[in-house]
């Protein structure tokens, strides 16, 4: 049994680390004690985040090695009429458990689910929710539609989140852009779909917060424990499941 505890609260990052390999995410998330090296597919994610919040929301030139997505930077900002929208960028959104809104930080309320905006987009009952990517695409043809989805609900959380702090808007529209491939899928989420969306989730969701109310994290040896793991102390460091 593990022993340090925190109040309990999640992301679509932090249920994804937890599923992966729980111990893991306790030593380099809650206990942390051993460090996950940053990667220099990390740091690259960080610099073309940055840049692109300076160029959609201030009009600044994306650098060199980022020029050929230009045009990604007009998908995003257009159409867009001031006078009548919202948009800004690297937004924080928080809520507590029982669906209402708070700060991303809040020290009134226990803050229960997190999520950030890359570029947002609200006119009226509509909203717009733009994901940069900078690794492989996680995508699916839909055979119903004939287009090119992902199954990541990043995105549909990120909409819930919007939802409860904005109680006008009903529809979202979600797009990611998989820059590395030149491409973006798209998909819409209204507020009738949110109750599917959290049936679906809190079975996942419930097991992170019994980890969190026992201190129990189990290893899940894969192949990443041999050379993507920095938890020296677990039996499976170095070795995996095999």
């Amino acid at each position: 049994m593990d022993t340090i505890q925190r109040p309990f609260y999640w992301s679509f990052s932090a249920l994804n680390n937890f599923e992966t390999c729980a111990k893991k995410f306790y030593h380099t998330s809650i206990a942390k004690d051993f460090v996950e090296p940053e990667s220099e597919h990390r740091k690259w994610g960080y610099a073309v985040h940055d840049a692109f919040a300076k160029a959609v929301n201030h009009g600044s030139v994306l650098p060199p090695e980022m020029s050929k997505w230009v045009p990604w930077v007009k998908f995003a900002k257009e159409p867009f009429d001031p006078a009548s929208a919202l948009m800004q960028v690297e937004v924080k959104l928080a809520i507590t458990e029982d669906m209402q809104p708070c700060e991303y930080f809040d020290k009134r309320v226990p803050v229960w689910f997190r999520a950030v905006a890359d570029v947002l987009k609200i006119s009226g009952p509509y909203a717009r929710i733009i994901d940069w990517k900078t690794g492989n695409s996680d995508t699916y043809l839909d055979p119903e539609t004939n287009t090119w989805k992902t199954s990541s609900d990043q995105l549909h959380l990120t909409a819930a989140a919007l939802m409860v702090h904005y109680p006008v808007v009903q529809h979202v529209k979600l797009d990611f852009v998989w820059l590395k491939e030149d491409f973006w899928t798209s998909d819409v989420i209204s507020r009738s779909d949110l109750p599917s969306l959290w049936q679906r989730l809190m079975p996942r969701v419930d097991k992170m917060k019994l980890a969190n109310a026992t201190g129990v994290y189990e290893p899940k040896p894969s192949g990443l424990c041999k050379r993507h793991c920095p938890v020296k102390s677990c039996q499976f460091h170095g070795k995996g499941s095999f």
